[in-house]
């Protein structure tokens, strides 16, 4: 946010822009805690803080020819629940055409809120500043032409008794937006002081910043400031020689311009009221605690989403553990065994990814108590190819590898096809942690798309991820009972029920080991048949892809073996079988 624009388009021309290979993760720095916060979890329809905030009020254009007049009136900024938010609560700075106006682009036809945290020592509080530190706020941004929201440092000099003019004071532009369309995707960050340093950062695959929550942020320490968005660090400014970044306070601000040179006016497109939504503001500094991390047993996180409620009250949080990868989202819808109900699509369209440009890995980590083992259950959906083989990644939990070049679009049966994996018994590491990793396999970059870990005592029978019909596409209902005792006398009591159409797919069964073990599938076209074998508590042992087979009804040879090529033991096993037609599990007993 510029108070003057005079030079505004020197540097617009001049801007740089980062493309997506630049990107590089970052996040908090090590060694850097909490300092101030302000997390807007006040009071609902309360204004905000009065010991953090004070009002930048009135009109005149602000030096930029902007249109609004700045009120302290809730009307204008208020608490609000906001189920996006991480604590259900934020700051709403609300844009609004006067009453007895309309949208005609005339100056004080608007009225809109221009917080700041800092004002002359002579008017009592707030007089909260910041000197070096990772700045970050979370804000979903509002859109239209003319409208222009911000999240802004200001050197304190421009305050009393020093009221160093601008630029000199100093200006850090952390986020910022002009809302028109083709800028919707951008944000700005930019310093000035005399000179101009900005580049933009614009997110990828078509999306906007309105239609999500994003955090932007800012490491600032002496001679070099570096700008994030949703963690990735897209620039660098810096100065050796005599810098008004290095060695003075600076204070926050926060507001929703209408109107002014850098957007231009509203047009009868723009809607009124806009809301910017802000759910916190933090200041991270070094010498301060590390703040304690959040131990729960149950965790339900929306890769690359916002906060969402399932079609069975459960929340899954909005993105949050990670390390790298990048946020994307697809409007194709999802068919297969959408879980945990059929609503429940955005689960697998929403994703997070790596990036094969820079190798980046992605990483969840998860604190949870000791004690006890979990289920953890991956969701995948194949929403960007089209064919098979053209994404394989590995994944592994707390170390050990679960899949190797695992493609999503040839275990699900297709794009756009909803595959739950699910891992049971599932120990923390020696941390309290359960950590799940996403790498490079041999093409394109790892995804997921939500991730759930709950305690094993919590897993409920005739649920997805405990019975044979938990597996996508897979609609029979199976009652087991079986005693195996393994014992130089084996005796076998199973009782089994199940559907008709999965008798005839696998022989021998019971499998002795003295011979190949067959699998006859129908397919109705050229398809690739992928088998997954899995214990009973579904921990996945391998995978064998056939790859291409033709149509009609073809026996393939299976290897009865665990991805390290070992036999495997006596007992019972599910097999589940992918074709481009959908996805059958098969129950196998093997009494060598």
């Amino acid at each position: 946010m510029k108070l003057f624009l005079t030079y505004l388009f020197i540097f617009i021309f001049g801007a740089g822009s980062t493309t997506w290979a630049d990107y590089t993760w970052e996040g908090v720095p090590s060694g850097y805690g909490l300092a101030w916060s302000d997390e807007f979890n006040g009071t609902t329809g309360s204004g905000p803080s009065g010991t953090n905030w004070a009002y930048d009020l009135g009109g005149g254009g602000w030096g930029n020819n902007e249109l609004e007049d700045y009120t302290s009136s809730t009307a204008n900024s208020q608490i609000v629940t906001d189920s996006n938010a991480v604590d259900g609560k934020s700051l709403a700075i609300i844009a609004a055409i006067k009453a007895g106006h309309t949208n005609d682009g005339v100056s004080g036809s608007y009225t809109s809120a221009r917080l700041v945290s800092s004002v002359s020592s002579s008017s009592g509080t707030p007089n909260v500043y910041e000197q070096y530190g990772y700045m970050e706020a979370r804000v979903k941004m509002p859109y239209g032409q003319g409208i222009w929201p911000a999240f802004w440092m200001l050197g304190n000099d421009t305050n009393p008794p020093s009221n160093t003019a601008w630029p000199n004071c100093g200006e850090i532009d952390i986020m910022e937006n002009i809302g028109n369309s083709s800028d919707q995707p951008v944000n700005h960050g930019s310093l000035h002081d005399g000179t101009d340093y900005t580049q933009t950062f614009s997110l990828p695959g078509g999306q906007l910043f309105h239609n999500a929550y994003h955090t932007f942020a800012a490491l600032w320490q002496s001679g070099e400031i570096q700008f994030y968005v949703d963690g990735n660090l897209y620039e660098t400014q810096s100065s050796a020689a005599p810098w008004v970044f290095n060695g003075n306070n600076f204070f926050f601000l926060l507001n929703c311009a209408v109107g002014g040179n850098f957007p231009g006016s509203p047009n009868s497109g723009t809607s009124f009221p806009q809301t910017m939504y802000v759910d916190y503001v933090r200041a991270y500094q070094s010498g301060f605690p590390t703040p304690t991390p959040v131990v729960q047993s149950t965790w339900r996180v929306h890769c690359g989403g916002d906060n969402y409620t399932d079609g069975l009250g459960n929340l899954w949080s909005a993105d949050s553990n990670f390390t790298g990868g990048w946020p994307s989202a697809s409007a194709s819808g999802i068919s297969g065994s959408v879980q945990p109900t059929a609503g429940d699509q955005t689960l697998y369209q929403y994703q997070r990814y790596g990036n094969s440009t820079g190798g980046e890995t992605v990483t969840y980590t998860f604190n949870v108590p000791t004690g006890t083992t979990y289920q953890v259950t991956l969701k995948f959906a194949e929403a960007y190819f089209s064919s098979a083989g053209q994404r394989q990644f590995n994944y592994s939990i707390n170390g050990v590898t679960e899949q190797t070049n695992f493609d999503i679009y040839s275990a699900a049966g297709g794009a756009n096809r909803a595959l739950d994996e699910a891992y049971n018994s599932i120990s923390p590491n020696g941390s309290g942690q359960i950590v799940v990793q996403f790498t490079q396999g041999s093409a394109d970059n790892p995804t997921v798309g939500g991730i759930q870990v709950i305690p094993q005592s919590s897993v409920p029978t005739a649920t997805p991820t405990n019975t044979p019909c938990g597996f996508p596409g897979n609609t029979c209902t199976p009652t087991m009972t079986p005693t195996v005792t393994l014992t130089p006398t084996v005796t076998l009591t199973p009782t089994v029920t199940v559907s008709a159409d999965e008798k005839p797919w696998l022989w021998p069964n019971p499998y002795y080991g003295n011979g190949p073990l067959a699998l006859e599938v129908p397919l109705v076209g050229v398809s690739d048949v992928h088998v997954s074998f899995f214990t009973l508590a579904f921990r996945k042992i391998s995978d064998q892809t056939f790859s291409q087979m033709p149509a009609g009804l073809q026996q393939l040879t299976l290897n009865v073996a665990d991805k390290n090529q070992s036999t495997l033991a006596n007992g019972l096993y599910y097999l589940r079988v992918t074709t481009s037609s959908g996805q059958k599990v098969i129950k196998l007993l093997i009494l060598r």
